[in-house]
């Protein structure tokens, strides 16, 4: 009886073992990236993505309390600031992001360090950021509206242990991308039903 256990144990020691220098020698980032067509004016486009505190905080339930810290609060540029809480992969994370290469009715950069709590403990603070890009389709039909989004783990033994459980076993990327096509598929839905109503 006591030479299964032990045998379990072992076993179970060295899945562990194995799991821990994967993660610690392998870390893993979150890098995807969402897009839609919306066939409408350029301009509409930018009006609703724009909207950091109506639309885009409406774009996915998973929002909670979108605030430009800046003042005024428009127009986006360079510089503004802004506090999003949301849930991603089932951790709630709490971003004070901040804009960057803004180019009206093209694009726009944001950068934050996000901090993620499990039932209210900390889990990690990332490095994140994306960039949102509106560009004309080649196949005439309107516009291509995509954005890439990244998250860096801290390079620490936890933070390359917790990069790999996340990514690697959690699939946290599929998770990310699917938020990001959530709130693309809302801005289609938006415009293009103003567009057709």
């Amino acid at each position: 009886m006591r030479r299964p256990l032990v045998l379990a144990g072992s076993t179970l020691a060295a899945v562990v073992m194995f799991v821990v220098a994967i993660g610690t020698l392998v870390p893993q980032t979150v890098d995807v990236s969402a897009s839609s067509m919306i066939d409408a004016p350029r301009a509409e486009i930018w009006r609703v993505a724009s909207d950091f505190e109506g639309a885009f905080e409406d774009s996915n339930p998973a929002h909670r309390g979108t605030t430009v810290l800046s003042d005024p609060k428009a127009p986006l540029r360079d510089g503004l600031r802004f506090r999003q809480e949301e849930y991603v992969g089932g951790l709630r994370g709490v971003l004070e992001a901040e804009l960057f290469d803004v180019y009206p009715q093209a694009r726009f950069g944001w950068r934050a360090e996000t901090d993620y709590t499990l039932w209210g403990l900390p889990v990690a603070t990332v490095e994140e950021g994306g960039i949102f890009r509106i560009e004309e389709s080649r196949e005439g039909d309107g516009f291509r509206v995509s954005h890439l989004v990244w998250g860096n783990f801290p390079d620490t033994f936890y933070g390359r242990l917790l990069s790999w459980v996340s990514v690697a076993l959690l699939d946290m990327e599929t998770d990310a991308e699917r938020h990001t096509r959530v709130e693309l598929e809302y801005f289609e839905r938006q415009l293009e039903g103003a567009r057709d109503g």
